[in-house]
């Protein structure tokens, strides 16, 4: 408890140190902005490159935000990219919302709130940025029902297939905290199992951009030698893995849901808890309890799921400087961003 508050104080003065860039409403792109039904009166903010309907659309890049919430940028510049490579007559890009702010369905689109009541909610997560990267709870919790961050995108996937009715492929990326949280998002939800789409058997593909942190789907971690201070570049390899010392390795938690499967079961963790929502999440799709049957059904669906890595070339600045988490299981994966990427 008392590393978690820690991590939530160094979380905040990090936001502080940041900024945020989400704007409700939009500032840069309010005709682009959308809203899509979550629960309840709750919904999900996003910018879309087409309106709901098009025919035109026969691909979907949905992108996730970083740590400062700015998906407006996200939004451009994938439009950007779709628009050199003459793509973006029949590309669709989505750019979801984890907001820190509260914000209506009125404010975010006045004149486009479709399904949902004007006064619907966002829901946001400004109290700790591994809330809503690691599938925790929105804050007021009571209010949004306790859902998980990975449900909105879920949600999203969901929503772009049934008004979109030509499409035939969904990607799914993430940059730097967007990555952290799709990992994730992708080791646990079944979205994506076999390839494709729950709703429509779509071909799905995710993308994942320089995650500060991977997630582990064994108790093994790169031997120390893996993980030299001296950046070792591209061509870095690792071969040795082994289970780091009970009780002297990160207080033996290095394997703690966020960095691997340890603690997910049925029952685990308390109410508010990032653990407790993402094992709530997670069992809604599985038949497991025990950690080990729960480990092996994550294991055994992400095998089946079509998942890519991009890594810096150059991000290679040591973590202990700020360039990337510094907590101590992370630590054990790599001294930087590329050598982390790698050794995973």
């Amino acid at each position: 408890q008392q590393q978690e508050k820690q991590q939530q104080q160094q979380q905040q003065r990090q936001l502080q140190d940041w900024g945020s860039l989400f704007w409700c409403p939009p500032q840069i792109y309010p005709g682009q902005a959308q809203t899509v039904p979550l629960t309840g009166n709750t919904y999900v903010p996003v910018l879309t490159s087409h309106h709901p309907g098009s025919g035109a659309v026969e691909s979907a890049i949905v992108t996730v935000h970083g740590a400062t919430r700015e998906a407006e940028y996200y939004f451009g510049d994938m439009v950007t990219v779709t628009k050199r490579q003459k793509k973006d007559q029949h590309t669709l890009v989505v750019a979801p919302v984890f907001g820190d702010k509260a914000c209506s369905a009125h404010a975010w689109s006045p004149w486009r709130t479709n399904a949902v009541p004007t006064d619907a909610q966002a829901p946001y997560w400004e109290t700790s940025l591994q809330k809503w990267m690691y599938g925790g709870p929105a804050d007021l919790e009571d209010q949004h029902k306790g859902f998980s961050s990975f449900d909105v995108l879920d949600n999203v996937i969901d929503w772009i297939q049934l008004n979109y009715p030509h499409l035939r492929r969904v990607v799914v990326t993430g940059f730097s905290a967007g990555a952290q949280h799709v990992v994730r998002w992708a080791a646990m939800s079944p979205e994506g199992a076999s390839g494709v789409t729950r709703r429509r058997g779509l071909p799905l593909r995710i993308i994942v951009g320089a995650a500060s942190t991977m997630f582990y789907f064994s108790e093994e971690r790169p031997s120390s030698a893996c993980s030299p201070d001296v950046d070792q570049g591209q061509y870095w390899s690792c071969s040795n893995f082994s289970v780091p010392s009970i009780g002297q390795d990160c207080d033996s938690d290095w394997d703690r849901y966020g960095y691997g499967l340890d603690g997910l079961y049925k029952g685990a963790s308390t109410p508010g808890k990032i653990r407790y929502q993402a094992n709530r999440y997670l069992l809604k799709s599985i038949n497991a309890t025990s950690g080990s049957e729960v480990s092996k059904a994550v294991r055994d669906r992400w095998a089946t799921k079509d998942v890519r890595f991009l890594f810096g070339a150059r991000d290679t600045l040591h973590c202990s400087i700020g360039a990337c988490s510094a907590d101590c299981a992370p630590m054990l994966t790599g001294k930087n961003r590329l050598q982390r990427g790698l050794n995973f």
